[in-house]
């Protein structure tokens, strides 16, 4: 029975007849190593189009197989490449049906349909070898780290998803509502565009609210929203996001405001009922952090960071191929950098600020400065009054992915030391210089920044570098470096432009390519989490963790000491005067968010 069963779901994915597979065997599939795919519409239209495969025996029947495949969805074209290891004979391995056209549901916390549908649509010459492979697994590979479990879902074959490596539990629900998801974004200058217009490469949605305080910054945003979504219309506009969420008309909301609205806005959205993507950092206080993750909690609201390295292919890839495969041995040391010459350096006069930019609701909750052309637009992250400077900017991104790709949590201590060293004339009040440890006892993560001289690695110069004792392995947003110690040949691999799927990002201005495959993986995640309501690769807590630990930096800098952070009651150890600085006073009207009042 399980072998007709099996068969049958083969022959609705790849159009091929029970002769041509052998009897006797019953359809399997391997655990799935965290390996970055998509999630696309719930409905499949096209079948994957196979590019290339190959099989290699790694002895005892154990098959390493490699797939690179085409998946073509509406307008959008998709690139996916995956490495399962299989062996049918395992006990780690599960079979596949129950009563066509159901199907049983892979790791409960990392969904592998996009696994089986690539395996079904695989050549029938690559499905027999995998149909006939049995044996023990060998003492020499390693073991397959997700165990395949039974839970069933029924779904027709027409509506078969690709997902995300995030960690699903899907519910036969997910795949019952084609209606347009409705958006609404928040800050819709340079980087709420780029997320906004990545979402809706990968799904139909409906953008219907825009909110910002620059009235022309906001009518340009519209009109290139009308441009690039599919029904063409205009979304409404708005100056004040509390106005535009009374709408109760949204089911994600987007938050890219500068860093010091992060809190209210996305507390504000998940209050309202609304699923939210809110960019780095978080915050720019500690307290700010607890209450989202707070109010995400109490709200039941799917909540991602945009920490998109998480969601990249190629770091994804080089985290599973060496990483989680111990090929670095143990892994004492992780230097994370950045030596971009970011830091602004002009002094420009104070002066009023232009008419189009209602300034007072800019600067919100944050003190009060005069309006500077630094400021607005994009120049803001040069003040510590709206930001947490470099470490709050790029610091976060290289930690988190570090915290990420190791599997760790909070560091025990973190120190910094550094200032504004070199470029004094600046009105920059951010450091142009500074290095931070984040310590794990048995770990040590240390970061470094500089605005100024050169890089010592021009290829890695944003970038973090794992020493282990069998090997060391660079990564950045670019590419990966693998050199094992055995002096047996570096492994390189570059970023995945993915330019021919989507040529609309061959001419958006300002769009940092390199970085959109990444963050349409990453909105791939939130959609898929939102429909089976479990939580994203960033999700807020993750967020948390990481935005909390670069604060901390900023706060060992500036009180001059060491600081041992309390994972469990988010405190501070033995230190009541970094204590009062987990929360900076907001500027009247505005109310500062309490983890126990949102």
């Amino acid at each position: 029975m399980a072998e007709s069963i099996a068969l049958a779901v083969l022959e609705n994915l790849v159009h091929v007849s029970r002769q041509d597979f052998p009897s006797g065997y019953v359809c399997v599939a391997a655990a799935i190593p965290d390996w970055m795919t998509v999630m696309l519409e719930s409905t499949l239209r096209r079948h994957a189009e196979l590019r290339e495969t190959s099989s290699k025996d790694l002895g005892d029947r154990w098959i390493d197989l490699r797939l690179s495949a085409v998946l073509k969805v509406s307008s959008a074209v998709i690139v996916g490449e995956h490495d399962y290891l299989l062996n049918p004979a395992h006990p780690d391995f599960v079979r596949i049906g129950v009563e066509p056209p159901a199907i049983f549901q892979f790791n409960s916390m990392r969904a592998c349909l996009e696994g089986v549908s690539l395996l079904f649509r695989a050549s029938a010459s690559v499905l027999r070898c995998i149909l006939h492979a049995t044996s023990p697994v060998p003492a020499s590979l390693p073991h397959p780290r997700r165990i395949l479990s039974g839970r069933e879902i029924l779904m027709d074959r027409r509506r078969f998803l690709y997902t995300s490596a995030a960690g699903l539990a899907w519910s036969a629900a997910g795949f019952a509502d084609d209606k347009p998801r409705r958006v609404g974004l928040i800050g819709p200058g340079w980087y709420g565009k780029c997320d906004l217009f990545r979402l809706i490469q990968v799904s139909p949605v409906e953008v219907v609210s825009l909110c910002d305080v620059d009235n022309q910054m906001l009518a340009r945003a519209a009109d290139l929203v009308a441009t690039r979504q599919k029904s063409g219309k205009k979304p409404r506009t708005f100056s004040d996001y509390r106005e535009m969420l009374k709408e109760k008309d949204l089911d994600i909301v987007l938050v890219a405001t500068p860093d010091h609205w992060h809190a209210l806005a996305m507390i504000a959205a998940v209050q309202a009922g609304v699923d939210v993507w809110v960019q780095k950092p978080i915050s720019v206080d500690i307290v700010e952090g607890q209450a989202m993750v707070a109010a995400a909690r109490r709200h039941k609201r799917v909540v991602q960071v945009g920490l998109q390295r998480r969601s990249t292919p190629h770091i994804v890839e080089a985290r599973d191929r060496f990483i989680n495969q111990g090929k670095l041995g143990k892994i004492g040391l992780v230097e994370i950098c950045c030596y971009y010459h970011m830091r602004a350096t002009g002094n420009p006069p104070d002066t009023a600020p232009p008419p189009n930019l209602d300034y007072e609701m800019w600067t919100g909750p944050a003190p009060m400065r005069p309006y500077n052309a630094l400021v607005h637009p994009r120049g803001w992250r040069a003040f510590m009054e709206y930001g947490n400077g470099i470490v709050g900017d790029m610091c976060v991104h290289m930690f988190d992915m570090t915290r990420w790709m190791l599997g760790r949590g909070w560091p025990i201590r973190v120190s910094s030391e550094g200032g504004i060293l070199v470029d004094k004339q600046s009105k920059a009040n951010i450091s142009d210089t500074q290095t931070a440890t984040f310590d794990y006892d048995d770990l040590k993560v240390i970061w470094q920044h500089r605005t100024w001289g050169s890089s010592p690695d021009p290829k890695y110069d944003w970038a973090a570098t794992f020493y282990g004792d069998k090997g060391t392995l660079k990564v950045s947003v670019y590419s990966y470096d693998f050199t094992p110690a055995d002096g047996s040949g570096t492994v390189h691999r570059d970023v995945t432009y993915e330019l021919d799927q989507y040529p609309e990002d061959k001419t958006e201005p300002d769009l940092e390519k390199h970085c959109a495959p990444a963050i349409r993986h990453h909105m791939q995640d939130f959609l898929a989490n939102i429909d089976s309501r479990g939580k994203p690769v960033a999700d807020i807590e993750e967020g948390y963790i990481s935005t909390t630990s670069c604060i901390l930096a900023n706060l060992s800098m500036k009180l001059g000491r060491t600081l041992a952070w309390d994972a469990e009651h988010h405190r501070i150890l033995r230190d009541e005067e970094a204590n009062r600085l987990l929360a900076r006073p907001y500027r009247q009207p505005w109310v500062h968010p309490e983890p126990e009042k949102v």
